[in-house]
C-alpha cells in the first residue's frame, strides 16, 4: 500500500526516483568512462572525446534535476554515490595491478593509475558539477576534485607508498652503480604525481617525505660507507677530484629524476658525508694545501675552495693556510731585502749605483714564487732597492687579489684573511726602516715620474696610464699600516718639496692620491694636505697683485744682477775683484705658506744681495697692505733662483748657461762675481751664516755640477777649504735644476716624531703579536715588540707597563698555571 502511494506521488509530482536516476547515470556516463580507462594502457595516449555535448548535457541535466526537485532532493545521496563509485573502481581494478607489479613496472602502473584517475575525476566532476555549486557549500564538504584526489591518496598511495619509494630509490641506486640505465621520464613522472597529489589534496610534503627522504637516506648510507676508505687511500687532490665528480654526477642524477629543490639537500648531504665528517682526516694532509699555493695551482685551488667553502671547518683551514702562505711570502721579501740592503739615512739621496748594486737589484727582482717566472718591474727609470721592495709588496698584493677574484670567488672570509695578512706584513721593519716611510717615498717617485706624462684630460690619463692603478694599490697597502701618523708626517714633507719644486703641475695627481687617503682615513687626516695645495693656488693671485703693485710704484723697472768672469787667470792675491754688470730685471715671486698646514721648514738667516733685499722689502710692504694679521718668516732653503752664467773662453768668446738653484746657492755663487776664490771662513763672513749651511749647499756646486772647484794646496787647513771658479766647466746649454735634499727635517721626523705616540704603537704591536701567537711569556713578548719596533727602541719598562695596561683592559690575562705566561682574550 505504501509503495503504491510513493509511486503515485512521484509520478504525480514528476520527481525522479534515486534508483532510477542513478541507474541512468551509471549506464550512460560511468560505465563508458570506466570501460575506456580499463582499456587505456599508455600514459601518453591522447584522451579521446568520450562524450558528446548532447550526452554530457543530458547527464548534467539529470543530476541537476535530481538535486533541485522538491520534495525529493537527492544531493546528499549523489555525493555519497560519487565517492563510493570512485573508491570501488580503484579497489576492483587498480589495486590488483599494482600488487602484481614490482620495480619500474610498479612505478609505471602507479603513474598510469594516477593519469587514469585524473581523467576519471575530471569527467565525474563535470557530470556532478552542480554539487560543487550547491550541496558542497551547504554541507561543508570539500570540492568534488579534492574528494576524488583524497580517495586516491587513501586507497592507493597509502597502501603502496613503501613499495613505490623502494622501487624509486632502487632505480636510482642501480644507475649509481652502473648496473642499469634509468628511465628519466618515468622517474620524473612519479615525482610529478607526488607533487600534484600534494597540491590537489592539500596534504603537505608527500614528495619530500616519501621520495626525497628515502633517496637521501640511501645516498648517505652508500657514500658514508665509502668515504673513509677513499680518504685513507687518496691524496688530497685525488680525493677532492673524486668528490667533485660525485657532486657533478649526483647533480645530473637529480636533474634526471628529482625535483629541483632536492639538489641543495643532496649537496648538503654530500658535503657532510664526504667533507665535514672526514675533515680531520683531510686536514691531516694540510701540506698538500700549502703546496697548491706554492706551486700556483690555480685550478686545484678553485676546486679546494668550491668544496671547502661549504663547511665552516674547511674555510677556516683554507684561510689559515692562505694566511700562512701570504705572511711567509711577506717575511721572505723582508728577509731578502734586510739581508741585502743597508738603507741610507735619507732615502732621497740620489747616489750613483755600482754595477754590483744594479746586479743585486736585478737578482732581487727575480725568482719570487708568485711571479710565475716573471721579474718584478718598477715603473721608474732608476730601479732602487727601496722602490723595488715596495713594488715587490705590491706584486704580492696583486697576487693575493688575483687568488681572491679567480680562485676564491671574492669570498668575504678570504678578504678578511688578506687584510689580516698584510696588516702583519706591512708593519714589519725592513732593515730597521718603517714601511710607512718606504711607501711614502714610492708615492713621491710615482708622482714625480707622472709629471712628464700629464695631459690636459686627466680622466684619459688615468685610464691610459699606470698612475691611477698604482696609486690605488699604494693607498690600499697604506690602509694596513699601523703608523699612519708617521706616514702623514713624511708625506707632508715630500708633498712640500713637490709643491715648491713643481708648483701645481702635479695638482690633479696630488689631489687624486689625497682623495684616496681621504676615503680611507677621513677628512681630518688630509685637511692639512689640502691646505698646502690651497696655499700654492692662492699664491698665483697674490703674485699677480704684487706685480701690479710694482708696476704702479716703480713703473715695472727693478734692478737685476748678472755676473760675468772678467779674467780667467788666477792671481796670487787671495781676493780678486771682478767686474759686476747691472743690466735687466729680476723676476721675483713668493710662495705664502700657512705654518699650521706645512711641516716645519728650517731656515737660517743669510746676508742677501742688495737687489734681493729690495725685492723682499717691496713684498713685505705690499703684503702689509693685503693683511695685517700675519707675520712673514722667510725660508730661503726652498726658494728657487735662476742665474744667467756667462763664462769666457780662451778664444775670446762666451758660453752662456742658466743655473737653477736655491737661494743659499745663489748667494754663494754671487760672491764669486766679486772674487775668483774664497775660503770657507771668508764665505761665512760674507754671508753671515753657519759653516754647516754653506758646506751643505756648496757641495752640489763642486761635486755634482762642477761650477766651482777645490783649490789643492797643502798649506790650506782642511777645516777651512778654499773654493774657486772652475773656468774649465763644460756642460750642456741648460743645466738641470740642482735639487738638494731636505735639510734635517726627514731625520727629525724619524728621530723625534713629535706627532707619533709610541705608547699606541707598543699596544698595537703587543695585541698583534698575541693575536697571532695566542699565548706567550712576558720575555718573549718584550723580545718580539723590541724587534718589531727596532727603529723606536722602546724601553723594557715601557713595554711591561703596556702589558699591565692591556691586562687591565682585558685584552690579555695571566695564565693560572704559569704566572709568567700571558693569554690573548679574543
Amino acid at each position: 500500500m505504501s509503495e503504491s502511494l510513493n509511486r503515485e506521488c512521484t509520478d504525480s509530482d514528476k520527481n525522479i526516483g534515486f534508483e532510477e536516476g542513478w541507474a541512468q547515470i551509471k549506464r550512460e556516463a560511468i560505465e563508458p568512462l570506466e570501460t575506456y580507462l580499463l582499456n587505456r594502457t599508455q600514459i601518453n595516449d591522447t584522451v579521446k572525446n568520450l562524450f558528446t555535448a548532447k550526452d554530457y548535457s543530458k547527464i548534467y541535466t539529470l543530476i541537476y534535476n535530481m538535486c533541485t526537485q522538491n520534495p525529493r532532493n537527492w544531493s546528499r545521496q549523489l555525493f555519497t554515490k560519487y565517492s563510493e563509485t570512485i573508491e570501488n573502481f580503484l579497489k576492483e581494478n587498480v589495486i590488483s595491478k599494482l600488487k602484481n607489479s614490482t620495480g619500474s613496472g610498479l612505478l609505471f602502473e602507479f603513474r598510469l593509475s594516477w593519469s587514469n584517475h585524473l581523467i576519471y575525476t575530471h569527467w565525474m566532476e563535470r557530470f556532478f558539477g552542480y554539487l560543487n555549486k550547491y550541496h558542497i557549500k551547504i554541507a561543508g564538504e570539500g570540492s568534488l576534485m579534492l574528494k576524488g584526489i583524497t580517495i586516491f591518496y587513501e586507497t592507493i598511495y597509502l597502501e603502496f607508498k613503501e613499495s613505490i619509494s623502494l622501487s624509486f630509490s632502487n632505480s636510482i641506486q642501480e644507475y649509481r652503480l652502473g648496473t642499469k640505465d634509468i628511465d628519466s621520464e618515468l622517474m620524473k613522472g612519479v615525482v610529478n604525481v607526488c607533487l600534484e597529489m600534494s597540491e590537489k589534496s592539500k596534504i603537505p610534503e608527500i614528495y619530500e617525505n616519501e621520495i626525497e627522504n628515502i633517496v637521501i637516506n640511501r645516498l648517505n648510507s652508500y657514500y658514508g660507507s665509502l668515504a673513509p676508505k677513499w680518504v685513507r687511500n687518496d691524496k688530497l687532490l685525488e680525493y677532492l677530484s673524486r668528490v667533485d665528480g660525485i657532486v657533478n654526477f649526483e647533480n645530473k642524477l637529480c636533474e634526471l629524476c628529482l625535483f629541483n629543490s632536492t639538489r641543495k639537500k643532496i649537496q648538503k648531504s654530500l658535503t657532510q658525508i664526504l667533507l665535514a665528517d672526514e675533515m680531520k682526516a683531510i686536514l691531516s694532509n694540510s701540506s698538500s694545501i700549502k703546496k697548491m699555493f706554492l706551486d700556483n695551482e690555480f685550478e686545484q685551488l678553485k676546486l679546494l675552495f668550491r668544496h671547502f667553502s661549504t663547511i665552516h671547518h674547511g674555510m677556516h683551514a683554507l684561510n689559515t693556510q692562505f694566511k700562512h702562505y701570504l705572511t711567509e711570502c711577506g717575511q721572505l721579501v723582508i728577509n731578502k731585502f734586510s739581508e741585502s740592503i743597508h738603507f741610507a739615512e735619507d732615502i732621497e739621496i740620489d747616489n750613483e749605483e755600482t754595477f754590483d748594486q744594479i746586479q743585486s737589484t736585478h737578482n732581487l727582482a727575480e725568482n719570487w714564487p708568485w711571479m710565475l717566472g716573471k721579474s718584478i718591474i718598477v715603473p721608474f727609470m732608476n730601479m732602487k732597492y727601496e722602490t723595488l721592495f715596495v713594488q715587490t709588496i705590491i706584486s704580492l698584493f696583486d697576487h693575493s687579489i688575483y687568488l681572491l677574484e679567480n680562485c676564491f670567488d671574492n669570498d668575504t672570509a678570504v678578504q678578511k684573511t688578506i687584510r689580516e695578512s698584510f696588516e702583519v706584513i706591512v708593519n714589519l721593519e725592513v732593515g730597521c726602516q718603517n714601511q710607512a716611510k718606504l711607501v711614502c717615498f714610492y708615492c713621491d717617485l710615482l708622482l714625480k715620474n707622472s709629471y712628464s706624462e700629464i695631459g690636459n684630460d686627466f680622466n684619459a690619463f688615468l685610464s691610459n696610464n699606470q698612475f691611477a692603478v698604482l696609486a690605488g694599490k699604494l693607498v690600499e697597502i697604506f690602509s694596513y699600516i699601523h703608523f699612519q701618523d708617521y706616514f702623514l708626517q713624511i708625506y707632508k714633507f715630500l708633498l712640500a718639496k713637490r709643491l715648491l719644486q713643481y708648483h701645481l703641475s702635479l695638482e690633479k695627481n696630488e689631489l687624486y692620491i689625497i682623495s684616496l687617503l681621504k676615503s680611507k682615513c677621513g677628512a681630518g687626516f688630509t685637511s692639512k694636505l689640502e691646505g698646502m695645495i690651497t696655499d700654492i693656488r692662492m699664491t698665483r693671485n697674490l703674485n699677480n697683485k704684487f706685480k701690479e703693485y710694482l708696476r704702479d710704484i716703480k713703473k715695472g723697472e727693478i734692478e737685476n744682477k748678472e755676473f760675468e768672469i772678467k779674467d780667467n787667470k788666477i792671481s796670487d792675491l787671495g781676493l780678486q775683484i771682478v767686474k759686476a754688470l747691472i743690466p735687466t730685471k729680476v723676476d721675483f715671486a713668493v710662495n705664502i705658506l700657512t705654518s699650521s698646514n706645512w711641516p716645519t721648514l728650517d731656515s737660517s738667516n743669510i746676508n742677501l744681495p742688495t737687489n734681493l733685499k729690495n725685492c723682499i722689502s717691496d713684498f713685505e710692504t705690499f703684503y702689509s697692505l693685503e693683511t695685517s694679521h700675519r707675520k712673514l718668516t722667510w725660508i730661503y732653503w726652498y726658494g728657487e733662483c735662476v742665474l744667467d752664467y756667462k763664462l769666457p773662453t780662451p778664444n775670446g768668446t762666451f758660453k752662456f748657461f742658466e743655473i737653477h738653484c736655491n737661494t743659499y746657492q745663489a748667494c754663494i755663487l754671487l760672491q764669486f762675481n766679486d772674487f775668483i776664490s774664497l775660503s770657507l771662513l771668508e764665505l761665512q763672513s760674507l754671508l753671515n751664516t753657519e759653516k754647516s749651511i754653506i758646506l751643505k749647499h756648496i757641495k752640489p756646486l763642486y761635486s755634482d755640477v762642477g761650477i766651482l772647484k777645490f783649490v789643492n794646496n797643502t798649506q790650506i787647513s782642511p777645516d777651512n777649504p778654499v773654493f774657486e771658479v772652475n773656468f774649465e766647466f763644460v756642460s750642456t746649454d741648460v743645466i738641470s735644476p740642482i735639487i738638494i735634499k731636505l735639510p734635517h727635517q726627514t731625520e727629525t721626523t724619524r728621530k723625534n716624531r713629535t706627532e707619533y705616540d709610541k705608547s699606541h704603537a707598543i699596544e698595537a704591536a703587543i695585541v698583534k703579536i698575541m693575536k697571532i701567537k695566542g699565548q706567550m711569556t712576558r720575555s718573549d713578548i718584550i723580545a718580539h715588540v723590541s724587534s718589531q719596533l727596532c727603529e723606536y727602541k722602546p724601553s723594557e719598562i715601557m713595554i711591561i707597563d703596556k702589558i699591565k695596561y692591556l691586562i687591565e683592559r682585558e685584552y690579555l690575562e695571566n695564565d693560572q698555571d704559569d704566572p709568567e705566561k700571558l693569554l690573548y682574550l679574543a
